[in-house]
């Protein structure tokens, strides 16, 4: 078989590509090792994430991704993709009354999203196949070898027949450990700064977690919830239950190698379900509410998570930034920078049939290393205080500045010469926010009671156009719209114009 891009992996970010590719005039071959509907992890939308699906959606013409970008949109258009909405970031302690709320969205309609992937790349595998992309499932990509000209593949399908595939460029999204970092011997980083494991599963019947008091800017269960535990953290995304009672909630125990050792608790070779239940016995305020709770599938123990290549990019290759680098689901980055991705290679590779030019091709990849820098200190500085709530909700305070001045930056600017989506993610590229997120991974790591809660409120002020960090609003931080009025100057606008540009914070119509 021959084809111009071959790409391994059918996740939602390989299929948009491939289905852009082929609606560029480029032939594509997805290969598949498993089959849709299939589980996978990274199911928590934000902001960044839905402007950029945005951008992909109105750069082809896509209504139906368009429709996919809020749980407004999603739920009113496509009712039988299972999914839940996400109004925020909630960060819980598990032993205490303790509770930390940032609000993404001012709304329902625009809010972010909990996708069940199992769902959402289904029909993304599916409108690719449809718009012309080859989709071979249970396929297993058995070697791989790049040659001057092109890239050749030997495969074995479901009834243990050769596939043999030409390309002459490939794209991988297969995740941490795929197939080019093994294939190809791609040189990985010796040292992280942090490691732990990942314990998942999706339950039935979850209790919601209960609001402390009224007046909150969100309920609880409609974000992305982040439990402070002894180990590490829990998240918890919540499904609606439109489709079946009871709901379903995505759950996930991020234990830190080093805290588990000091505690006693074995990961090497536990049972995963004996180890969940160990785990809530630890944490009584949690034990009460997976009391009734069912898991769905058997749950899961995956080793440590952290990945990190030396380089995401060779002369007729590419990584996906998941293939490339992983850290922690902490603040939910996976989404947004797999979607820019998507715009940066759709652009390159769609512009020839030969392949991206070598100069766009290492620009793909440096991006690419400072993002993942980025990321892996903002990840590092939120390990130093995992344990301590208060601390983790007035760390994160340096992420929700990243988040809201790159969003309200994209979405109120015009954009530059070459497109939002070769500006870094979460200002990766921004002096001002680099130097707010060092200084942050800092205070944390010094760990002195209370530092943070003083230092946060000046440090994030040169990027803070969300009314964060503020000792009079916290712990709950609601969207304030006039806020970023008073902060217009930090965007480079006057009040006046600022105010006029307000309606673009909600979104444009499919028609505007």
């Amino acid at each position: 078989m021959r084809t111009d891009v071959l790409i391994v992996g059918s996740g939602f970010a390989s299929s948009l590509l491939a289905r852009a590719l082929v609606e560029n005039g480029l032939g594509v071959i997805i290969v598949e090792r498993s089959a849709h509907p299939r589980f996978s992890l990274g199911e928590s939308t934000t902001p960044l994430g839905n402007l950029a699906l945005e951008r992909i959606a109105r750069r082809y013409g896509w209504r139906d991704v368009w429709n996919l970008a809020t749980w407004g949109r999603l739920t009113e258009h496509h009712p039988e993709l299972r999914c839940g909405k996400k109004r925020g970031f909630t960060f819980l302690g598990a032993h205490a009354s303790t509770e930390v709320m940032v609000a993404a969205s001012p709304n329902d309609v625009v809010a972010d999203t909990q996708w069940l992937r199992a769902d959402v790349d289904e029909y993304l595998a599916r409108a690719a196949v449809a718009a012309g992309a080859v989709l071979l499932e249970r396929t297993n990509l058995v070697s791989i070898q790049i040659e001057a000209t092109r890239v050749s593949a030997h495969a074995v399908d479901a009834s243990s027949e050769a596939v043999e595939i030409s390309a002459g460029f490939v794209v991988d999204g297969s995740g941490p450990g795929g197939l080019l970092a093994t294939q190809l011997d791609l040189p990985q980083r010796s040292r992280l700064p942090f490691a732990s494991s990942l314990l998942f599963g999706h339950f039935e019947g979850l209790a919601e977690p209960r609001p402390l008091m009224d007046g909150m800017p969100y309920k609880p269960a409609h974000s992305a919830v982040h439990h402070s535990v002894d180990t590490g953290w829990l998240y918890e995304l919540r499904f609606d239950d439109r489709h079946a009672q009871p709901s379903l909630t995505s759950c996930g125990w991020v234990l830190e190698h080093e805290r588990c050792e000091r505690l006693g608790v074995e990961l090497a070779g536990s049972d995963p379900e004996e180890l969940h239940e160990l785990l809530l016995r630890r944490s009584p305020r949690l034990q009460q509410r997976f009391a009734e709770a069912q898991l769905t599938r058997p749950i899961e123990l995956r080793g440590s998570m952290q990945w990190r290549l030396e380089g995401a990019v060779g002369e007729r290759f590419a990584l996906m930034p998941q293939a490339y680098a992983f850290y922690d689901p902490m603040f939910s980055v996976g989404i947004a920078w797999s979607l820019l991705a998507v715009e940066r290679l759709g652009e390159m590779l769609g512009d020839s049939r030969s392949g991206p030019d070598l100069v766009e091709l290492q620009r793909y990849g440096s991006l690419l290393a400072r993002e993942a820098d980025h990321i892996e200190l903002l990840i590092a500085g939120a390990y130093s205080v995992m344990d301590n709530v208060e601390d983790l909700g007035w760390y994160a305070q340096a992420y929700f500045a990243a988040a809201s001045f790159t969003e309200t930056q994209q979405r109120m600017l015009p954009a530059p010469a070459d497109g939002w989506h070769w500006r870094a993610l979460l200002g990766a590229d921004d002096d001002q926010l680099c130097d707010i997120v060092r200084a942050a991974h800092g205070f944390a790591s010094e760990g002195s009671p209370g530092l943070l809660a003083r230092k946060m409120p000046g440090l994030v002020a040169p990027r803070n156009v969300a009314g964060l960090a503020n000792p009079a609003s916290h712990p709950w931080y609601a969207v304030d719209l006039e806020t970023v009025v008073d902060k217009a100057h930090l965007l480079g606008l006057d009040r006046e114009t600022a105010r006029s540009r307000l309606p673009l914070l909600l979104g444009q119509a499919w028609g505007q």
